[in-house]
């Protein structure tokens, strides 16, 4: 969902589809760099965990309902579809059940934002941006 100055993409859930469909999945293997366990209404965010995927190279799964965090700790590491846990709407949210995930690059020392889709439809060979498939299918695994 694009918002003014909303630096991400939002999936919903929707009351009349399964409760299973609220599951997520890391998006690459890395390093957990950041979890907090409900950051509040005033940090928007809600609970939220920070994966860092190489140097420079980070993704950002937010709004998990409470319990999430507990299950990860800074320095785990973690497997490309490795399950997260169940979209929520802690933090700053309309009160809607969703994920908002981020993709962050540290660009001439200052960590920025850029466009998940694009992420998601990059076909570059190294292991700091996602692997290139031409099903797109394993790219969409960690939204179940």
């Amino acid at each position: 969902m694009a918002w003014p100055n909303h630096r991400g993409r939002d999936w919903g859930w929707y009351k009349l589809h399964p409760i299973k469909s609220r599951r997520t999945y890391f998006a690459a293997p890395g390093t957990v760099v950041l979890v907090e366990d409900y950051a509040g209404y005033n940090n928007g965010y809600g609970n939220r965990i920070w994966v860092e995927h190489a140097p420079g190279f980070r993704t950002a799964y937010n709004h998990y309902f409470n319990g999430v965090t507990s299950k990860f700790r800074v320095g785990q590491k973690v497997a490309a579809g490795q399950y997260v846990g169940s979209m929520g709407n802690t933090g700053k949210t309309n009160g809607t059940i969703h994920l908002h995930f981020e993709v962050w690059r540290l660009l001439s020392g200052t960590w920025v934002r850029v466009d998940p889709d694009s992420w998601f439809r990059a076909d570059i060979p190294d292991t700091s941006q996602p692997p290139s498939d031409t099903t797109d299918r394993k790219r969409r695994t960690w939204l179940g």
